[in-house]
């Protein structure tokens, strides 16, 4: 039987954990860079950027899209890229225009069989639209990876942790304690802001360029 929320108690050792938890995700992430710069995926980063890069200045548009916590990610990377001056929108948001001939799709799916994206690139790549899609994912044999014209494969974790107890997890060394999707989750939102570094700098924009462009799409009380 669960315990009753005012019977669940804190103890004080708590706050070192979450942060020795924070230490071995920064760890997970330089793990999860070496593991990209083995496999050599810096070509497919590069095409990626250029594929970007080619539609900086017209009047094509970068789409992202993702569900759950990846779509926080999606949505993250998008308004980041608003910043830099791209037109980028969010796949779902009620103000996105439709998806043109020329245009690119970005989707974000750890497992890479999310249906609504999954149903939503397969629309966006048809012989009405024909759009550019770029897969980030953990699985690159996905269905989302083989409809792709680009894969990004990131690490993610390979299954899920049983162990409920603290003991058992200090024992079985199941930690750190990040649950579900949380490590491709927190590897695409660094690889996703890394991009964004590399196409400030192609595009010379200022830090107070993208404030400015902030600024202007803004909402109340909304935060860069």
């Amino acid at each position: 039987m669960s315990k009753k929320i005012d019977e669940i108690e804190v103890d004080k050792n708590i706050g070192d954990r979450v942060l020795s938890s924070m230490e071995q995700i920064a760890d997970l992430v330089k793990k999860s860079v070496a593991r990209v710069r083995e496999e050599k995926i810096q070509e497919k980063i590069r095409m990626m950027v250029q594929m970007i890069i080619n539609i900086y200045g017209t009047e094509h548009r970068i789409f992202t899209v993702g569900e759950g916590r990846s779509g926080f990610v999606a949505k993250a990377f998008a308004m980041r890229l608003m910043h830099v001056g791209f037109n980028a929108f969010v796949i779902g948001e009620t103000t996105t225009p439709g998806v043109e001939p020329g245009d690119i799709v970005i989707a974000i799916s750890g497992s890479g069989t999310t249906q609504p994206v999954i149903t939503v690139c397969q629309i966006i790549i048809g012989e009405e639209v024909k759009a550019k899609l770029i897969a980030i994912t953990s699985k690159k044999e996905s269905t989302l990876a083989r409809i792709a014209d680009l894969v990004i494969d990131l690490p993610g974790r390979k299954g899920i942790i049983s162990a409920s107890d603290y003991i058992e997890r200090i024992l079985t060394r199941s930690f750190p304690q990040v649950p579900l999707g949380t490590v491709f989750e927190t590897n695409a939102m660094t690889f996703c802001d890394s991009v964004v570094g590399e196409l400030m700098n192609l595009t010379k924009t200022t830090e107070e360029k993208m404030q400015s462009q902030h600024a202007k799409n803004q909402k109340p009380d909304e935060n860069p």
